[in-house]
């Protein structure tokens, strides 16, 4: 099964609906604990180690890296944002890179942060498209900050890019962690969510129903 897309200059092309190599781009849901999704209690209980999986079963040589974005999000000026793009992403992405899954939004939470992510929120689209440009564009929203599911939304749109909404599993204490949960880093040695601000983080199953949105929004399976 293919996708198609229409490039900036109008230009149709194809793109495989089961990807080959992917680059996520978030905040601490993505890279938080030993480079995982934070609260999930060992890395192959990350979303993104999930999505992972679901892809092997369909394309076993799926390849995946993840990229903090935490800077863009507390960047508070377009410049800036284009900036750590330039700087942190573009060495890690080409033309072979056929996924992008952009999750960020959720520590937009300042005015000063917020004042130009509408405009910013297009401009990213516009920038993975520009370097990976087969690549489909999926944007994850949101876990912390649903009052800008609306920008991303309107940015997917006039973009192209695909949204994956989990706003509903956001809410209920049964997809979040828990002061006390147990996580295990990449050595096996195993830690204690101490705070609140951790825990409010997805669990094992909040972090479930994240990939199974990401793969249900791909089309893939």
């Amino acid at each position: 099964k293919f996708a198609i897309s229409v490039g900036d200059d109008g230009t149709i092309s194809t793109t495989p609906m089961t990807p080959n190599k992917a680059l996520f781009y978030g905040n601490s849901l993505t890279v938080g604990f030993d480079n995982y999704g934070m609260a999930a209690s060992d890395y192959q209980h990350g979303w993104a180690d999930l999505v992972s999986q679901s892809i092997k079963k369909v394309n076993s040589s799926f390849t995946y890296q993840s990229i903090n974005g935490g800077n863009w999000e507390n960047a508070t000026t377009s410049a800036d944002r284009i900036a750590e793009l330039n700087n942190t992403v573009k060495p890690n992405i080409d033309a072979s890179v056929d996924l992008v899954v952009i999750q960020l939004s959720d520590n937009v939470n300042t005015d000063d942060k917020k004042a130009t992510f509408a405009d910013d929120a297009k401009a990213i689209i516009t920038w993975f498209r520009q370097q990976a440009p087969k690549a489909r564009i999926v944007w994850i929203a949101s876990w912390f900050n649903p009052p800008l599911i609306p920008e991303v939304a309107e940015a997917c749109k006039e973009r192209g890019a695909l949204l994956c909404d989990i706003e509903p599993y956001a809410r209920p204490q049964q997809y979040k962690s828990y002061v006390g949960a147990v996580w295990t880093d990449r050595k096996g040695v195993k830690h204690t969510i101490d705070n609140a601000g951790q825990a409010a983080h997805p669990g094992d199953l909040g972090m479930k129903m994240i990939a199974n949105s990401v793969i249900n929004t791909l089309g893939i399976g």
